[in-house]
């Protein structure tokens, strides 16, 4: 990850935002595939587990209505209603999974594959959305805000490398060099906003960009998984949305 979303600041951020998520694909009138709309929703719903238990095998499984993808085990919560009798398996008849990250190693280099052998060609690609956050030197259980329902910046689509044998997610994050406009001014209006007044009562007297306590902070990853039968040509497509961990 870049040097701008730090892993112990991942650590201190012990609390994540609720915000309403909305699918983030439509089904095509003219075909059976599924397609993403050009800008999907910034906002996605984060859903949490009661439970930390898992599979004895180390797998999770995300089971859509009609394809079923098998996740190496990743430190992520959803929410109950999506929970069944075994607490390893996200059961949804939408085409978009939305999982809520937890610290640890998360699915960096994590193997995944698909149920239906059927599917023989799977590809892989990624979209980043990152936000603008703010650092406090004030000695609080989070001193770490991240400004929701403010500027972003959505990066393109992606194709992420596979090995067809060995399928793993993995991230083209170095390579995108992600950039938000603002002016001093709308980063004090929009922490005095979003963060409350003490928080702007930090920056409030900052003159320049170099003096505020802020950066980019990468608040989403989806990626988009196309499987393919080679003997017919159809194909299908889901969605997995990561939601890292942020404070309100």
């Amino acid at each position: 990850m870049k040097n701008s979303v730090k892993i112990f600041t991942l650590i201190l951020l012990l609390s994540s935002c609720i915000s309403d998520g909305k699918n983030i694909e439509n089904p095509d009138e003219h075909t059976n595939d599924r397609v993403d709309t050009e800008k999907p929703t910034n906002e996605f719903q984060p859903y949490r587990s009661t439970s930390h238990y898992v599979e004895s095998n180390g797998t999770q499984k995300i089971q859509y209505s009609d394809l079923t993808i098998v996740l190496e085990e990743i430190e992520m919560g959803w929410d109950d209603m999506y929970l069944t009798d075994n607490d390893s398996i996200y059961v949804t008849d939408k085409d978009t999974a939305y999982f809520d990250l937890w610290p640890g190693d998360w699915f960096f280099d994590k193997k995944f594959n698909i149920e239906q052998s059927e599917f023989d060609k799977i590809e892989l690609y990624e979209k980043i959305i990152y936000k603008m956050a703010m650092r406090s030197n004030r000695t609080i259980e989070v001193p770490f805000c991240v400004i929701n329902n403010w500027k972003t910046f959505e990066s393109e689509w992606s194709p992420v490398q596979l090995n067809q044998n060995e399928l793993k997610f993995r991230s083209n994050e170095e390579d995108i060099n992600p950039i938000i406009n603002f002016t001093v001014e709308e980063l004090k209006a929009a922490v005095k906003e979003h963060c409350g007044i003490e928080w702007y009562n930090e920056i409030k007297n900052m003159k320049s960009k170099d003096q505020l306590p802020s950066e980019l902070f990468t608040t989403t990853y989806i990626f988009k998984i196309v499987a393919r039968k080679s003997k017919t040509g159809d194909r299908i497509q889901k969605f997995i949305v990561f939601n890292t961990p942020t404070s309100c």
